[in-house]
């Protein structure tokens, strides 16, 4: 994986638990939320910083395909 994409992934979550407060569960549910955009970015040979809006509609669309609740979609 690209080290600077790992960095920006680790510092969001850093900004998750320190600034938003957010619990260890959450922090998870984000982590691997996030490991999964990555794969599915790796699939399309798009690094994280270069991905699209569009890129993230698609990755978002396949969540609704596989059953994640709007709840877990909106995270």
């Amino acid at each position: 994986m690209d080290p600077d994409a790992d960095l920006l992934v680790d510092e969001y979550l850093q900004f998750l638990r320190d600034e938003r407060g957010l619990g260890a569960a959450t922090i998870t549910a984000y982590a691997t939320d996030l490991q999964r955009l990555r794969a599915a970015l790796a699939a399309e040979r798009t690094p994280l910083v270069e991905a699209t809006g569009e890129s993230v509609s698609r990755f978002l669309g396949s969540l609704a395909d596989a059953g994640l609740s709007p709840r877990s979609q909106a995270r």
